[in-house]
């Protein structure tokens, strides 16, 4: 089995500590918002990595962690707290419906508007998969302190 050999390697230089890309793309190491992107990249693949045994993604697991503190919102108020889009929101949400770890109702207040519960299973599950997150989230971190 072939092991997969990056064509670019990334190495510190100890004047500026800055990555310096061998190669044709050294220039992105210098963006911002490139760095931004990795870094998410990163985080996503490290909380996969710890968590996926579990079928649960970053934004869904945000999102019932929202709900473990803040039970009954509605799905754009909910969006908007984990950073996504009100379209991305109810796909989200749709899928934990279907997984019986949040569920959905109309609202009272307002006929447009769904509110969203976590159920108990959801509350398990992210009792279950604290350990693991806060794993991924540490390995995250542990290059920075």
């Amino acid at each position: 089995m072939n092991q997969y050999k990056p064509k670019y390697r990334h190495v510190m230089t100890s004047s500026d500590h800055m990555p310096q890309l061998a190669g044709r793309y050294k220039q992105l190491w210098s963006r911002p918002g490139y760095l931004i992107r990795r870094l998410h990249q990163i985080h996503v693949g490290l909380f996969a990595e710890a968590c996926g045994a579990d079928g649960v993604t970053a934004v869904q697991f945000a999102i019932l962690s929202v709900l473990q503190e803040n039970d009954g919102l509605d799905q754009l108020t909910l969006s908007k707290a984990v950073g996504i889009d009100r379209t991305s929101g109810a796909d989200v949400i749709k899928r934990l419906v279907r997984n019986d770890l949040v569920t959905r109702e109309p609202s009272k207040d307002d006929a447009r508007a769904n509110v969203v519960r976590i159920t108990q299973a959801g509350r398990m599950l992210i009792k279950k998969m604290q350990p693991a997150m806060a794993a991924a989230q540490d390995k995250l971190m542990s290059p920075l302190l």
